[in-house]
């Protein structure tokens, strides 16, 4: 019997906005080159009038399985900014943007570090500022003066990128966000954080366990949706939009890569509308193989087909049902357990127009599903995953009178056996230490340290399920 583990929680991250400044782990491009991006602000206030802001960018990390496509899932190579100041756009900032100082040389508008704190000059003038960032993707910038709502439903409704895997030249994901309050410009003020989601869906197929009984060869997603928006409203339908498209993706053919999987990887737009009446669904992966006798050294080039199909284990027993839509910012992951000799299909029309290999009552394969949005951080063993917000945080002051200082996680398994905290290190205690509750499910950490530990210091928290461990390390920043 195939079927469905589910990793995707509750809106997390909006009940987690005062923390979302504490996972800060992605890797930024887009500074000036000859502007040292660790470097403290110099450049504070501006003749024209402009003041130099502060905010945090959060970005979803990578995960594992690792992508070897040529397409990138965490890099921001380019990106844009859009002001809004009363509620109605007033400016565009874009990395390369630059301004002049007072000593007469040239500053970049906005900068990213390596830390994710985005540094970008704004006027004093503006007393009601909300942001917008896409990265990656060309947009149109909006007419001055037209309003944050209307701006956000045509970035929903809008197509503003194409990609096949094929005759597209795009390499990188493109990203959303949004700062997450309005604030007014002046120096020193803080802007907030500004959450970006990814606005393609990942698939990936994992071939480790066929104890080299198969070899893939290339990997498509069949029917799927070609046409990107950079952003869905909350709580937004997913359109489903023109599905007469071929997404290729990228195979490891070398054998099993840093993580041990044989590993085929295909990004699309999300879309919606993908069941059908016939227990499986219009959107399917095709993969192309070698699959290798298990009495002899016979070898045969199959077409297996795999179709979205969920499976729930309940105390009534294994219960059934099909994908109705592949979302953005989350990851599918068909993991092959094993293949039958009788699998497949000679030929990639017969695949095409037979039934699923992973149809309900056939156990080959098992599809988990990962927010990226909410769990950043995920290690697997292939059947136990195990996920936390960020193996990075930095601790908050809480209260200043005792010297205390906090941070937050949150952590979930597909392990029946939970989670656990190990080793808890003096001066450090967690309002959880361990999760016996629902599989799949987000649980709150929060972390107090206690007046031993000073500025600069850090401390390392392990979690573990199975035989996975996860360290997170917590940091207290310098005192500024």
């Amino acid at each position: 019997m195939s079927g469905i583990e589910i990793y995707n929680n509750k809106d997390m991250i909006d009940r987690l906005y005062i923390i979302a400044a504490l996972i800060l782990l992605t890797l930024l491009s887009g500074c000036s080159a000859e502007y040292d991006p660790l470097s403290p602000p110099d450049v504070p206030v501006l003749n024209d009038g402009r003041v130099e802001m502060s905010l945090n960018v959060v970005a979803p990390l990578p995960s594992l399985p690792k992508s070897r496509t040529v397409t990138n899932d965490e890099t921001i190579a380019g990106y844009s900014v859009w002001v809004f100041n009363n509620g109605k756009f007033v400016e565009e900032i874009r990395d390369t943007d630059t301004c002049t100082g007072k000593d007469g040389t040239a500053k970049p508008m906005v900068r990213i570090t390596e830390d994710g704190t985005m540094y970008i000059l704004l006027k004093e003038e503006y007393r009601k500022v909300r942001l917008m960032m896409i990265a990656n993707a060309t947009v149109t910038h909006p007419a001055d003066g037209e309003t944050w709502s209307v701006v956000e439903n045509r970035l929903a409704s809008t197509v503003n990128f194409r990609y096949d895997g094929g005759t597209s030249d795009m390499t990188d994901i493109p990203f959303f966000g949004t700062n997450d309050k309005e604030f007014a410009v002046a120096l020193g003020a803080d802007g907030g954080v500004i959450q970006l989601i990814r606005a393609m869906a990942r698939i990936d197929v994992n071939a480790s366990y066929t104890d080299g009984h198969f070899v893939m060869e290339d990997i498509a997603v069949y029917h799927a949706n070609a046409d990107g928006t950079v952003h869905r409203q909350k709580n937004g339908a997913i359109a489903a939009r023109d599905a007469n498209n071929v997404v290729k993706g990228s195979v490891n053919q070398d054998g099993p890569d840093e993580n041990g999987f044989y590993h085929g990887t295909v990004f699309i737009p999300e879309i919606g509308g993908i069941a059908n009446n016939k227990s499986g669904t219009n959107t399917f992966v095709i993969v192309k193989g070698r699959f290798k006798s298990y009495t002899s050294n016979n070898e045969a080039t199959r077409y297996y087909r795999w179709d979205f199909i969920k499976r729930e284990e309940t105390t009534a027993g294994v219960k059934y049902s099909v994908l109705d839509e592949i979302e953005r910012n989350h990851r599918y992951i068909f993991t092959i357990e094993y293949i039958t000799p009788t699998a497949g299909y000679a030929t990639l029309n017969e695949a095409l127009t037979g039934s699923p290999d992973n149809m309900i009552d056939l156990n080959q394969t098992r599809l988990a599903i990962i927010n990226q949005k909410e769990i950043m951080s995920i290690t697997t063993d292939n059947y136990i995953y195990l996920g936390v917000t960020s193996d990075k945080l930095n601790a908050k002051q809480g209260e200043a009178s005792n010297n205390l200082y906090w941070a937050q996680f949150y952590a979930l398994t597909n392990n029946p056996d939970g989670w656990s905290i190990d080793y808890l290190p003096e001066g450090v205690s967690v309002t959880r230490s361990e999760w016996r509750g629902n599989v799949e499910e987000a649980a709150s950490v929060i972390v107090w340290l206690d007046s031993t530990y000073k500025p600069g210091d850090t401390v390392s928290l392990y979690v573990f399920s199975g035989r996975i461990r996860k360290v997170i390390t917590i940091t207290i920043p310098q005192t500024p």
